[in-house]
């Protein structure tokens, strides 16, 4: 048998050497064409994303809120000695004192000084009360008052005593 007629025979049985490349029909060589094997394009790749660390924000301190400055009370300042004349005859009376409120002790140990009537030499002036410290161990507040002597009537000033 030629070889020919061999590529023929295998060309009708559905036989080919060339497995698809062409085939033979009664004389006739017929080319197939090449199956074309589309692949699709690659996708790109997208550039890398590079993500950052994200910066942590800085520590939030929180300091204590600065203590208001302290309060010192201080005593009510002592009125000035002034030397009163004595007076022959009594002193008139002192208005009657109005209603004190006490407010809390501002410190342990503070005396309470009531308030009083301080004579001016021709009239009272209300001397309101007062939280103060005590000068000594033991001493208490005398409020101003009159005292009767062997010359006459004479002011004491207001003041601690034992």
């Amino acid at each position: 048998m030629r070889t020919s007629e061999t590529f023929v025979r295998l060309a009708l049985l559905g036989l080919s050497p060339f497995a698809g490349s062409c085939v033979a029909y009664r004389g006739v060589v017929v080319h197939e064409p090449r199956p074309v094997i589309v692949r699709p394009a690659p996708i790109p790749c997208p550039p890398p994303v590079v993500v950052a660390p994200v910066p942590c924000p800085p520590p939030v301190v929180v300091a204590p809120a600065p203590c208001p400055p302290p309060v010192v009370v201080l005593p009510a300042p002592t009125p000035p000695v002034v030397t009163r004349p004595w007076l022959s005859t009594p002193p008139p009376a002192a208005p009657a004192l109005p209603c004190e409120i006490r407010p809390k002790s501002p410190h342990k140990g503070w005396i309470w000084c009531a308030g009083y009537y301080d004579w001016t030499g021709n009239r009272y002036v209300l001397v309101p009360g007062r939280w103060a410290a005590p000068p000594f161990r033991g001493a208490r507040f005398e409020a101003g008052h009159w005292i009767r002597e062997s010359r006459g009537w004479r002011w004491v000033e207001a003041r601690f005593v034992r």
